[in-house]
């Protein structure tokens, strides 16, 4: 109503003369009380909207990705996308959650950042093995690492970087090699690391334009 949105927007005003730490301790302990709506969680997510301390995006964070109604985690990651790089740490949690939907959830955030640190992230999910071992050594799975590949596939030069330094990981280096193929058309076996940091620093000239 106009009356609960004028009510919001003063509230909003009144938080913003205390320092940024008071607010994100106050939002936390209100957000643990009994019965929170979902409404009020996107009220929350607003007043921590800009706040750059960690805590307040770890709890942005579980806003986006732990709140039982669809409408609320999608709004809480509209804020939470605002700050790229800097929340991947907090968002790398639900990559590797025990539900398989926030976990996909999760991988499709931060390919949507679309950076070369958000994909070096989804690096770290290249693991060789079966579903049970990945989930016994990472709390993931097959299709999750196959949806990783995907993702790092379609970032192309963005997600090169994560991808060549993968390649010093053994555990990492079969799925790395192969999306690097994917995305340069070369065909270096997974153990070459020589020929595809050449082939990197070369595609970086060229990227460039030196």
């Amino acid at each position: 109503t106009e009356t609960y949105a004028q009510a919001k927007t003063v509230l909003k005003e009144a938080l913003s003369k205390y320092a940024g730490f008071v607010i994100v301790r106050t939002v936390e302990n209100a957000l643990k009380a009994k019965g929170v709506s979902e409404e009020f969680k996107k009220d929350c997510a607003d007043i921590l909207a800009g706040k750059k301390e960690d805590k307040a995006i770890s709890i942005l964070t579980d806003i986006s990705f732990a709140s039982e109604a669809r409408e609320t985690r999608a709004y809480g990651r509209d804020v939470l996308a605002a700050h790229g790089n800097a929340c991947l740490k907090s968002v790398n949690r639900y990559i590797h959650h025990p539900d398989a939907r926030t976990r996909v959830d999760a991988v499709e955030f931060v390919a949507a950042i679309d950076t070369p640190e958000a994909y070096a992230v989804l690096c770290q999910c290249l693991i060789i093995g079966t579903s049970q071992e990945l989930m016994k050594a990472s709390s993931i799975d097959v299709p999750l690492r196959d949806l990783c590949t995907d993702k790092l596939v379609k970032g192309g030069d963005k997600a090169c970087p994560g991808l060549v330094s993968s390649l010093g990981n053994g555990n990492l280096r079969k799925w790395s090699n192969f999306c690097l193929q994917k995305i340069s058309g070369e065909n270096f076996n997974e153990s070459d690391l020589k020929s595809w940091s050449a082939w990197w620093k070369k595609r970086q000239s060229e990227l460039q334009g030196k």
